[in-house]
């Protein structure tokens, strides 16, 4: 049998709730709860006293692009693993961003540390346009050890890496927010620098080499004709420009030497380029040995006679949180390390991971890499607790 309908009487408090929510009031005792983030308030569209003037933003950074050059753009070259070749990343620099910001005005750039591992911080930017409300978040992953100043002082070195990470922290959710304005401020300034050098190529090709000169000698400046292959005499004005960005990236702390211009790395061995299971050819059998010689040798094997023992040496000490030299093929070693942070019983072992397996990391793509220390943040804050 179906239960008849209930009457709900105008006296019932949902219905007075109701009621005042419509008149525009709040009911009385309500509280307004405020959606909030890593970064606290929501921030919305605010009323503006001076509204942005977009194309005289534009002029001004065009102005500022050209007279700026090479301090808003960086170049950093990558080797192709699939076509061996170098290839260059370029884009604004974090002066550029800090530029743009200021000018396109009404506007709000905040960072924050996200979380944190043994060997890395995750920073979170925040770019908020006060004019319309518009909100970008965009995380960053910054290695501890990625500080190229510092000397030997590890607490300066560790501010230096910490400092670095907010900065291109916050270039990337500026460059990503306003992209198209970013876009045009670095293209202006490579422009510029490009123009500027072609006007006196030499003296900008022998400024270069100077730099490179300084921090590595002939044998650098050979690499970096390789990479750029051309001899110096051969470089024209764009190639000067990416040096000079590449020079100052080192120059500032940025990058090192060997990031930037990279050795010729080895290739990962492959499985079937192991020997270590294929059987090594037989010994050819020993000759009898007659007279004063066996006798000779019947005594050094004994201890006997004036022939010494041979000395005993156990196996050589092995690091026991490194993969093993005989484990190849990429997902062999990752399938390895995993196994060697499931046994790890402290930070510290978790360290002697990473620097002991680092040659072989820096081989895998980002997102390999990002998911091991991924996993060793996961088994720090295990063992934490």
């Amino acid at each position: 049998m179906a239960r008849p309908p209930e009457l709900i009487s105008d006296d019932d408090p949902m219905v007075q709730a109701v009621a005042t929510l419509q008149q525009g009031r709040m009911p009385e005792g309500t509280t307004i709860v405020n959606e909030r983030s890593v970064f606290g308030d929501i921030i919305t569209a605010q009323p503006i006293k001076v509204a942005r003037n977009e194309p005289n933003i534009l002029r001004r950074i065009d102005a500022m692009a050209q007279a700026n050059g090479e301090s808003w753009y960086y170049s950093f070259p990558v080797r192709n693993r699939r076509t061996g070749k170098i290839d260059r990343i370029e884009g604004p620099s974090i002066e550029c961003a800090d530029a743009v910001a200021r000018y396109y005005g009404n506007c709000q750039v905040q960072s924050a540390l996200a979380a944190e591992t043994p060997t890395q911080w995750i920073f979170a930017s925040r770019f908020v346009d006060l004019e319309t409300g518009y909100s970008l978040i965009r995380p960053f992953l910054q290695p501890k050890s990625g500080a190229r100043l510092g000397g030997e002082d590890n607490e300066r070195r560790v501010q230096i890496a910490f400092g670095i990470g907010v900065s291109k922290c916050q270039r990337n959710v500026v460059d990503h927010a306003l992209k198209d304005v970013m876009e045009r401020a670095f293209k202006a300034a490579k422009n510029s620098l490009v123009e500027k050098i072609g006007k006196n190529l030499p003296e900008a090709r022998a400024r270069v080499v100077k730099f490179i000169r300084e921090i590595g000698g002939d044998t650098l400046l050979a690499r970096v004709e390789v990479l750029n292959q051309r001899k110096v005499d051969e470089w024209l004005a764009p190639d000067v420009a990416r040096l000079i960005a590449e020079c100052k990236a080192i120059h500032d702390g940025m990058a090192s030497v060997d990031e930037t211009w990279p050795r010729e790395a080895p290739p990962e061995p492959r499985r079937e380029d192991n020997v270590t299971d294929v059987a090594a050819p037989a010994s050819p059998p020993a000759q009898p040995v007659e007279g004063e010689a066996a006798t000779a040798q019947s005594a050094a094997a004994t201890g006997g006679g004036d022939a010494p023992p041979k000395p005993t040496s156990g196996p050589p000490e092995t690091n026991p949180w490194r993969v093993p030299d005989d484990v190849v093929g990429q997902d062999a070693i990752i399938k390895a390390l995993h196994a060697l942070i499931d046994k790890a019983a402290s930070d510290d072992h978790l360290e002697e991971i990473r620097t002991g397996n680092q040659e072989r990391i820096t081989k895998f793509s980002q997102a390999k890499q990002a998911d091991l220390y991924r996993r060793m943040g996961d088994k720090s804050r295990e063992l934490q607790r």
